[in-house]
């Protein structure tokens, strides 16, 4: 009998579920069971380098799939995989958070279809982003601009007959309006004059 796999995603009531679908490959020619899968992510970072996959992504993946590897079924090929139930077995036993939780399903999804490519002879790389996802990447780092370092300083006020007042972090560029603000704060907490008494 001949198989492909693909791994699709839905979104359905807020949870991503995952998939592994069959088409037409060769099981036996494919030897996609734990053990081959665990052997692909041995060798992902050499893999990487010839296939110009970041190698930051390619350690990620190893990295969160290898401590998912307890929970994948020995004696299952991957056409039978469930990556919510390793999840969910893994998040059982393991305290993470639904943060963390999302990422490993993103990362063991990811793993198992370039696993999948790369036995069927097919590049393991990450689909090149389009011309507008480029354009709009880069106006997004031109706007996240490091906002420049004010410099300031800090003022002593002899308040009272035994208190010195500090105020730091003044700009040493304080404008007029600027002042002004800091003295209606300040007013907005004296307290009010005590009647007088005849």
């Amino acid at each position: 009998m001949h198989y492909s796999f693909f791994v699709c995603r839905i979104s359905a009531n807020d949870r991503e579920l995952y998939f592994i679908h069959t088409w037409w490959w060769s099981m036996a020619e494919l030897k996609m069971h734990k053990t081959d899968f665990e052997d692909f992510l041995n060798e992902l970072p050499k893999l990487a380098s010839q296939d110009e996959l970041n190698e930051k992504t390619a350690n990620n993946l190893r990295t969160a799939s290898t401590k998912l590897l307890p929970y994948i079924p020995e004696d299952k090929p991957v056409s039978e995989w469930s990556v919510n139930d390793i999840i969910g077995a893994f998040s059982e036993v393991e305290e993470v958070t639904d943060s963390a939780i999302v990422g490993y399903r993103s990362r063991l999804s990811s793993a198992i279809k370039k696993f999948i490519a790369y036995k069927k002879g097919e590049s393991i790389a990450s689909p090149p982003r389009s011309v507008k996802a480029k354009k709009e990447h880069k106006l997004k780092a031109e706007v996240e601009v490091t906002p420049e370092l004010v410099k300031t300083f800090e003022l002593p006020i002899p308040l009272r007959e035994s208190l010195i007042l500090n105020i730091s972090n003044l700009p040493r560029d304080l404008t007029n309006e600027e002042a002004e603000r800091i003295c209606r704060i300040v007013q907005s907490f004296a307290l009010p004059p005590a009647k007088q008494e005849f």
